[in-house]
């Protein structure tokens, strides 16, 4: 997905949004305390984390570890809210000075087009007028969050069972073969055999991760 398209203009992600994209460990586990390679997520933005005190380190150690896009250590490397544009200067940079920023590229995508489209899931007739009460307003706020909430949902359920199908693949073609591969050589052969138009890299996440039990 380009996040820099202007299609996008205007659109604004915050702290809810990103932790519908933000990858749990193997565990199943998010720590916003220890998200990614050295980064916090709080409520107005991810940080870089500092180390803590009492490690012996160089200058130069602590200047790598302590690295931020603007060079202001107290303030995040990105703020909520942030623009998808934002977002993807975010990444670049990360990848720039060999951060590890663990995210669901599907969910992300799933999530920007359903944001996009979120005023279609409401009717005319449900907006509140201006006259009406601050709780009316509210009642249809949490209407459209719960409408987009669960779109969201409903296309992560119908991506796990893609990803349960690539797994499956996976193991078919272990077991037909007689020498070993590196998960990123299966990952190609599980793109190549099921055509899909899915990068490498996400299929070999998706291929890491454990299988559902049925």
């Amino acid at each position: 997905m380009d996040l820099d398209s202007n299609e996008w203009e205007g659109m604004e992600l915050g702290y809810s949004e990103f932790m519908e994209f933000a990858e749990a460990d193997y565990s199943g586990h998010l720590d916003p305390e220890n998200f990614g390679s050295g980064f916090e997520i709080k409520a107005d933005g991810i940080y870089v984390k500092k180390p803590p005190e009492g490690i012996d380190l160089t200058p130069k150690e602590l200047a790598a570890i302590t690295q931020h896009p603007r060079g202001r250590i107290n303030e995040p490397a990105l703020g909520f809210p942030f623009a998808p544009r934002e977002l993807k200067a975010f990444f670049d940079w990360a990848a720039r000075v060999g951060h590890d920023i663990p995210i669901d590229e599907d969910a992300l995508e799933q999530l920007i087009i359903a944001q996009r489209t979120q005023p279609t899931l409401t009717t005319a007739g449900l907006a509140p007028k201006v006259s009406e009460s601050d709780a009316a307003l509210g009642a249809y706020v949490r209407l459209r969050q719960q409408a987009f909430s669960e779109r969201v949902h409903e296309d992560r359920d119908v991506r796990a069972v893609e990803h349960q199908r690539w797994r499956d693949a996976g193991e078919e073609i272990k077991q037909g073969r007689q020498n070993p591969v590196s998960l990123r050589q299966l990952a190609e052969l599980v793109k190549e055999c099921l055509d899909l138009p899915d990068k490498v890299e996400t299929i070999r996440k998706r291929l890491a991760e454990p299988q559902s039990g049925g």
